[in-house]
């Protein structure tokens, strides 16, 4: 009888223990998919951006307008900084994934203007985005002969400050692409020269494609 009231009693602190292991498991792996800039939905990896800059993005300050075609090609030499003054001519960063096996994650590259009063309008700032490499081939959406506008962008939702600058696909378990981002001011802006500026924040969002 003694024996018996052991195995019951042993009986029930198992199911206890292994109670509270299922939700400390379930727990965990709930906390894992809310981590990142935005709430991830990827339930085994994460996805990341890296940059070596201080700041998650490009500033303008003291702008002249110029076209698209020499917008295009600034790379911050002193040439360059005759025509625009830039804290940097260029924004360069990669988005990575690390997941535990093959899958899709849909990604977003974000951008946010950050901008203090007075700032230029967002009608009058172009942004232009390249895959990185030597050959800065534009990504899809920029490969037109007019380069778009930060305010041409979707907002990510009705009251957010974010707007969705592109949209990508991962399909394999560790990938990555480098991107470059150039900023400047329409040649379209007829206002005050050298009494422009704009600050732009990136980021990045991802979703696991559902089976």
């Amino acid at each position: 009888m003694i024996n018996q009231e052991r195995k019951i009693g042993f009986s029930i602190l198992g199911i206890a223990l292994l109670l509270v292991f299922v939700y400390i498991v379930s727990l965990a792996a709930f906390n894992f998919s809310q981590k990142g800039i935005r709430e991830n939905k990827i339930q085994s990896g994460t996805v990341s951006m890296n940059y070596l800059e201080d700041d998650a993005g490009i500033s303008i300050t003291n702008a002249y307008p110029i076209s698209d075609d020499t917008g295009k090609k600034l790379t911050g030499e002193e040439s360059d900084l005759g025509i625009m003054e830039l804290s940097k001519a260029y924004f360069d960063f990669t988005v990575s994934v690390t997941a535990s096996a093959d899958t899709t994650i849909q990604y977003e590259i974000l951008g946010e203007n950050i901008s203090t009063e007075p700032s230029l309008g967002e009608e009058f700032v172009k942004i232009y985005l390249t895959d990185g490499d030597e050959s800065e081939t534009p990504m899809k959406g920029f490969d037109e002969e007019k380069v778009p506008t930060f305010s041409t962008f979707k907002p990510v939702s009705s009251n957010s400050k974010q707007r969705i600058l592109y949209k990508g696909t991962f399909t394999k378990a560790e990938e990555s692409q480098k991107f470059r981002l150039r900023m400047w001011v329409a040649d379209t802006y007829e206002g005050e020269e050298q009494q422009t500026g704009f600050k732009l924040k990136i980021g990045v969002q991802a979703e696991q494609e559902a089976n």
